[in-house]
């Protein structure tokens, strides 16, 4: 048992040691560095860059959806399979906002 204690206790210290290692060498970034610190180059994204993340609005969303007749089948019946998880899929009613929803009800009466 007390050989265990040991040999535990040299790789815990080891495990210490290089982590200590690890924490001074690689990650001491703002540390002194006895002269005058240089402005850094950041690199911001464009406004144009920043409209792209943007979602788009809803009328755009049903379009886009009503123009690639996601859910439908060839013979325009609606496609319920299970491993369709498309937000806008009627399999995942859950996701869908409501008045998509009725929308999508509505096309599945038809």
């Amino acid at each position: 048992m007390k050989e265990a204690e040991i040999s535990h206790f040299h790789i815990v210290s080891e495990i210490m040691v290089n982590a200590g290692k690890c924490l001074m060498n690689d990650y001491m970034v703002d540390g002194p560095s006895c002269s005058t610190p240089r402005k850094r180059a950041f690199n911001i994204p464009t406004m144009a860059c920043i409209e792209d993340l943007r979602t788009p609005a809803f009328e755009g969303l049903l379009k886009s959806f009503r123009e690639a007749g996601l859910g439908r089948q060839a013979n325009g019946k609606v496609n319920n399979h299970q491993e369709c998880m498309h937000p806008f899929s009627p399999s995942a009613p859950e996701i869908l906002s409501g008045q998509l929803r009725k929308e999508l009800e509505q096309q599945n009466l038809q």
